[in-house]
């Protein structure tokens, strides 16, 4: 059995169920933030480590060669009632009986998103075959499933069926989300955004946008329900991602921005409206971005020039002009704004 000290107190893997131990058993596993890495276990007791994380749904098969014991990596972070994580799982195969499934108390989601790797999935009779490019929302309380994976990473998020308002009589038991969709580019921004923060911070809020957007999704797509959030708004998200990578590519516009979410360019024409269009989305995005290289680099001999290459504004003189036209003051402004002792500022 494996063992790591965790906040001073030592918590066994192998032996329990990882409902005991990531919510009911340990006080500190209900805790917003705890953090288990594998990574900081003997290698031997690795693939111990993910056994025990689902042992509580599954029947885990232990690897073929001890090698790939080594090779197996699982982290996680538990949030409240929600558990985020991080797996590599070099060979895994698992069951889980329709007993099995009955016995478990608690109905959970678990949303995989591939990142290396195939996995096959079966889930009561329903087959799918989990690969990177698609983000799987999965009714892991439906019996008789059957999971096999080879050289496969993730990330996972496991989530009560309540929060975010899954009913399993009316959503299907696999939902599959293709990542180069407005909604997909959206998921898993706002998965790495929880996972980046995260393992700083240990906030239970965190996962919060990530939680309404599931929940808006499941509303939108199978409840159609007019008083929940419309996935309109994080398609509306999507195109400014989009546009926020781009801000370099001298052939953005609405055409290619539709062309990425998956929406039309009258829709992308609505979202920038109020910015005054793309174009000038374009233009004001990048002028700040070179004012916060200002911000940065205020010290730096010809930092404004600097500023205006690094950002495509060609040279001091026009990105001093554009910023005058566009904000009202010059770049230098700035620079004497940071130089101003803070007590005088207004």
């Amino acid at each position: 059995m494996a063992v790591i000290a965790r906040d001073g107190r030592r918590v066994a893997f192998g032996g329990r169920r990882a409902a005991d131990l990531f919510r009911t058993a340990e006080p500190e596993a209900s805790r917003a933030g705890v953090v288990f890495d594998s990574a900081d276990l003997p290698a031997r007791h690795r693939y111990e480590a993910f056994r025990a994380f689902w042992g509580g749904l599954y029947d885990v098969r232990a690897p073929t060669e001890p090698a790939h014991d080594a090779r197996a990596l699982v982290k996680l972070w538990t949030l409240g009632e929600v558990t985020l994580g991080q797996l590599l799982l070099p060979q895994c195969n698992s069951f889980r009986s329709a007993r099995q499934a009955k016995a478990f108390h608690g109905d959970v989601l678990v949303l995989r998103i591939p990142t290396q790797g195939t996995m096959r999935f079966v889930l009561d009779g329903e087959m799918a075959l989990l690969r990177p490019g698609a983000a799987y929302l999965c009714n892991e309380m439906a019996p008789c499933a059957c999971v096999h994976g080879e050289d496969f990473a993730l990330s996972v998020l496991v989530v009560p069926f309540d929060a975010v308002g899954y009913d399993p009589y009316r959503h299907p038991r696999i939902t599959t989300i293709p990542l180069d969709t407005a909604v997909g580019r959206v998921l898993i921004a706002l998965v790495e955004a929880a996972s980046r923060e995260v393992a700083s911070a240990g906030r239970e809020g965190l996962c919060a946008p990530l939680m309404a957007f599931l929940r808006a999704l499941l509303a939108d797509l199978y409840q159609g329900g007019p008083d929940e959030p419309s996935v309109e708004a994080f398609r509306a998200l999507a195109m400014r991602l989009y546009l926020e990578e781009h801000l370099f590519d001298e052939t953005i516009d609405a055409s290619t921005i539709a062309r990425a979410v998956g929406t039309s360019r009258a829709s992308v024409y609505r979202v920038f409206q109020g910015e005054g269009g793309v174009r000038r989305a374009v233009h004001r995005r990048r002028l700040r971005g070179a004012l916060m290289d200002l911000v940065e680099n205020e010290a730096v001999r010809g930092a404004i020039g600097q500023a205006a290459q690094r950002w495509g504004l060609i040279d001091a003189s026009r990105f001093a002009r554009m910023c005058r036209a566009e904000f009202g003051y010059p770049p230098g402004a700035v620079m004497e704004f940071l130089k101003t002792p803070p007590e005088t500022v207004a």
